[in-house]
């Protein structure tokens, strides 16, 4: 039976990866959610077209005016939620909200789809929408995220080592599971 249900399992996982091959082929809406800015509007062919939320744009503009004059992307997302403005769901800004909206192709008027950039048969970068930033402030934008990203410290060596044996390992008198203890 359960030889039967991993089949079964397979099957679905390869009819669901070649149903969104067809749709990344004729450059359709995959069914995650838009980007900040956009917002996805079908035709009377059924066809999405990508449209940009005006006053979601202005939000992304001046964000991104407040962060190239120093401001982190945790202030600026404390100034927006006083201001009462809110992200796509509804919610208030996360302190990394702006550095990830930054960070992410919509800002060029790009789609991605499993971390790629979604490309024609060139590879060349398909525009779905108008950019929200232009190159210019976008370039300096990513630029001033990679300057401000801290320095990642490789672990120290008593802390980098895996105990891999630890989840298999239990006590002989109880069968409590037994952890790896550091001086």
């Amino acid at each position: 039976l359960f030889e039967l249900a991993r089949a079964e399992s397979v099957k679905i996982q390869a009819r669901s990866k070649a149903g969104k091959q067809v749709q990344r082929d004729r450059h359709d809406f995959l069914g995650h959610r838009p980007a900040y800015c956009w917002d996805v509007k079908r035709d009377d062919q059924g066809r999405p077209n990508f449209v940009v939320i005006p006053e979601r744009k202005q939000h992304v503009l001046d964000a991104a005016a407040m962060f190239l004059t120093g401001m982190s992307s945790s202030a600026i997302s404390k100034e927006f939620n006083t201001r009462g403005i809110r992200n796509k769901l509804g919610n208030k800004f996360q302190p990394n909200a702006w550095t990830i909206i930054f960070s992410d192709p919509s800002m060029s008027g790009h789609r991605h789809y499993g971390g790629e950039i979604i490309t024609d048969e060139n590879g060349v970068p398909i525009k779905f929408a108008e950019p929200i930033l232009g190159p210019g402030t976008l370039t300096k934008v990513r630029a001033e995220i990679e300057r401000r990203k801290k320095p990642r410290h490789k672990a120290s060596h008593s802390h980098s080592r895996k105990a891999l044996l630890v989840p298999l390992v239990r006590c002989a008198d109880c069968g409590s599971k037994l952890y790896r203890d550091t001086y």
